[in-house]
């Protein structure tokens, strides 16, 4: 039962991630003292670019194809496992 929740679970995690991105505003209004990742880029934005910026836009960018590639070929040979048991 737990390898079969796996793939939700990675899905629904993805899901959240994107989300938390996508609310950019409502936590830019609501921030307080904490500061966000998405707050910090926006700010170094508006104030003058930094490598920092840059080095976080390639690490995330990096994640996310990272994070496509192992979904892709995790579904691809749990395929296979289902071929192979006549499932």
């Amino acid at each position: 039962m737990i390898p079969n929740l796996i793939p939700a679970a990675v899905a629904g995690w993805l899901f959240a991630f994107m989300i938390s991105w996508n609310e950019f505003i409502i936590t830019y209004f609501l921030v307080g003292n904490n500061l966000t990742l998405p707050v910090y880029i926006y700010s170094q934005l508006r104030f003058g670019l930094s490598p920092k910026v840059n080095v976080i836009a390639v690490l995330i960018t990096l994640f996310t194809l990272f994070m496509i590639t192992v979904l892709l070929l995790s579904r691809k040979i749990y395929g296979r496992i289902l071929i192979k048991t006549g499932r």
